[in-house]
């Protein structure tokens, strides 16, 4: 699907909502200026950025992580969201969280093992 590239993320989820099913409905959505094709003319998937590697499209500008604390955060949400490039003033409302995302997580850094 193209879209122009000042579209929302969340004006195209939205649209994508009313026309699919929620199971077809994608995690992420990433801006891509061309879609790379083989020598055969085919998508070459291999070429397409990384999801977790891009950091959405954000309202805000990345700023990296100067405390201890934030720098523990973002590795939290950044395993959440499976989003590498977290800033600490991103925010993500466009996510929705299923109830057994957080008792795992709490889990694992009670006992010391998310580092």
């Amino acid at each position: 699907m193209t879209a122009p590239a000042e579209l929302e993320e969340s004006d195209l989820q939205k649209f994508l909502a009313e026309a699919l099913p929620s199971y077809m409905l994608p995690e992420r959505i990433i801006h891509v200026s061309g879609i790379p094709l083989t020598r055969n003319g085919e998508v070459d998937f291999s070429a397409l950025p990384d999801p977790g590697s891009v950091r959405p499209v954000l309202s805000t500008a990345f700023e990296e992580p100067q405390s201890d604390l934030e720098v523990r955060l973002r590795q939290i949400w950044s395993g959440i969201l499976r989003i590498d490039n977290i800033g600490v003033n991103d925010q993500f409302r466009s996510h929705s969280f299923s109830p057994g995302t957080f008792g795992p997580l709490y889990r694992r850094e009670r006992s010391g093992s998310m580092l």
